[in-house]
């Protein structure tokens, strides 16, 4: 066994760097009046504030037949308020020195923002008024602009990219037909197609608020629920409905 002495050190080093990945980050965890978890962390290594805003309603929390509704929905949400019009949510944000960009996964949708210190007010309040009007503004006009945006999206990405058609379809090979990740985030075109004005409203009503109470959907396990409350007990896969 001549090669076992130069094993020895390696797994020492490796035994001594383990215990030092763990990392200890201070931050402050409350709740609001309205269900809404904070999370608070402060740092001034850097002189910017930022804001992410986690919503629980991923491409698991679909309905049948409307895959890639809930990144379609990201996409929405930029679509302005009767405060803040079509457009105006950048341009307000930018011009003082500000910026953005969302993300949508299988079990859900982060908004985040950021910019200098004295803009975290205006961050806030952005978010927050469009959490409260955004579905009573929604129009059928917007909805089609950014379907046409996402399918697009779905052309360069997915069915024009090296590899991109395997991506989706290895989803649809790991996961069963019932399973909530066996459709792929960016969804179908016939899916998306199919998407309505009602449906818009609704994803909106029943996951973007913090207190929810859940209405089950029959699939195949129970676990935590969905929407902003994290802590909302509901059966897997649910859509809930919000008071």
């Amino acid at each position: 066994m001549p090669r076992m002495p130069a094993l020895r050190p390696l797994l020492l080093v490796l035994a001594l760097v383990s215990p030092l990945a763990a990392q200890q980050t201070p931050y402050e965890k409350y709740t609001l009046d309205n269900g809404l978890t904070v999370i608070l962390h402060e740092d001034h290594g850097l002189p910017l504030v930022s804001i992410n805003t986690w919503v629980y309603a991923g491409a698991r929390d679909e309905p049948a037949g409307r895959s890639g509704f809930a990144h379609l929905f990201e996409h929405l949400m930029f679509m302005g308020t009767e405060r803040v019009p079509e457009g105006q949510f950048d341009q307000i944000m930018e011009a003082a020195g500000g910026a953005n960009n969302a993300s949508t996964s299988f079990d859900g949708t982060n908004y985040f923002s950021w910019g200098p210190p004295a803009i975290l007010p205006t961050l806030l309040w952005l978010d927050a008024d469009r959490l409260e009007d955004l579905g009573r503004m929604m129009t059928q006009d917007k909805l089609d602009l950014q379907r046409a945006v996402v399918r697009n999206e779905r052309r360069e990405t997915t069915e024009n990219t090296p590899y991109g058609r395997a991506e989706v379809k290895r989803t649809e090979l790991l996961f069963p037909e019932w399973h909530p990740y066996h459709h792929d985030v960016i969804g179908s075109h016939a899916d998306l197609e199919a998407a309505t004005l009602d449906d818009v409203k609704e994803f909106f009503a029943n996951l973007y608020a913090p207190r929810c109470r859940a209405a089950p959907r029959p699939r195949a396990a129970p676990c935590r629920g969905r929407g902003l409350k994290a802590t909302c007990a509901a059966p897997c896969w649910t859509r809930s409905s919000c008071r």
